[in-house]
């Protein structure tokens, strides 16, 4: 995995705990913090072993999937219409992780004696949950419940004042949870709010932003959020880039968009459905366009 690697923050601790056994766990460590290590490097060291490995977005179980192929980790993507095999990483969502389908295949697993835990990452997504919006996700907690296997909770984004009500809707009442944080704040990163007065056109502040952002950059990305599609779609013709947003293409389109972006372009607008757990190195600048606040 490289050479002379080390741990970082937390890890060595959190991953003797998962080697251990011990279960529930929940992890709190700040982007970039290494999270992803502790479920891939128990899978690169126990190959035999299937950890399901259950992530709230496509975009991020494609991305966790690169990295386990560049790591020489055999992980397989999860389909809920198509022939599934054994992996050290299943990756899927929560949709797919409560159907019966899924459960008949974890019962395999465990007549097999294969499966060695369960990860949900950016497991604070669990409190977003409602009945209109993702309410598979409220269901986890029973479903984990009846794995009977190790349980590992890992975000950047569970706040103090949040974990009662976390451990309240993933069923963790009663249980001697194994909580670890680390400090989410990062000390180079700055944050500036943008105030466009009324009458002035807020695309093209936006557009301005972005501009002065890859003059201040010579390299590294820029990332523009937009909450409403047709906004988005609107910034992408502006900016002349690529566009993301859940319903824009299919699976393999909205990967190569990523690809492409990743690969060679600098600017891409996107919703939330590219929020979170992407691994991009160089984002220089994230703008948060959040038109209509007065």
């Amino acid at each position: 995995m490289g050479e002379k690697p080390q741990f970082r923050g937390i890890q060595k601790q959190v991953i003797r705990a998962i080697i251990r056994g011990k279960s529930p766990i929940i992890q709190v460590t700040g982007t970039g913090g290494g999270k992803s290590l502790l479920f891939m490097l128990p899978a690169f060291c126990a190959p035999d072993g299937v950890s399901i490995v259950v992530v709230p977005l496509v975009a991020l179980y494609k991305d966790l999937h690169r990295r386990c192929q560049e790591s020489g980790i055999d992980s397989h993507i999860w389909q809920s219409r198509s022939g599934n095999r054994a992996a050290s990483i299943i990756l899927m969502t929560p949709e797919s992780a409560v159907t019966k389908g899924f459960q008949l295949f974890v019962n395999r697993l465990h007549a097999r004696g294969q499966l060695y835990r369960v990860v949900i990452d950016e497991c604070h997504a669990v409190l977003d949950s409602e009945r209109a919006f993702r309410p598979q996700m409220g269901k986890l907690g029973s479903v984990l419940r009846g794995f009977g296997v190790q349980v590992v909770f890992l975000t950047a984004t569970l706040a103090p004042g949040d974990v009662a009500e976390f451990t309240s809707r993933i069923k963790l009442q009663g249980q001697k949870v194994c909580f670890y944080r680390q400090r989410t704040t990062r000390q180079n990163v700055g944050y500036r709010v943008k105030v466009v007065a009324k009458g002035e056109d807020e695309d093209t502040e936006v557009c301005r932003t972005v501009e002065k952002a890859l003059e201040r950059y010579e390299s590294g990305k820029v990332m523009v959020y937009s909450g409403l599609i047709g906004r988005g779609k609107r910034l992408g013709e502006l900016l002349s880039c690529p566009v993301y947003y859940s319903s824009v293409d299919t699976a393999e389109g909205k990967a190569r968009r990523v690809r492409e972006w990743v690969s060679g372009g600098r600017v891409i607008v996107t919703t939330n459905a590219l929020g979170m757990g992407i691994d991009i190195p160089d984002v220089r600048v994230v703008v948060q366009s959040a038109p209509g606040i007065d």
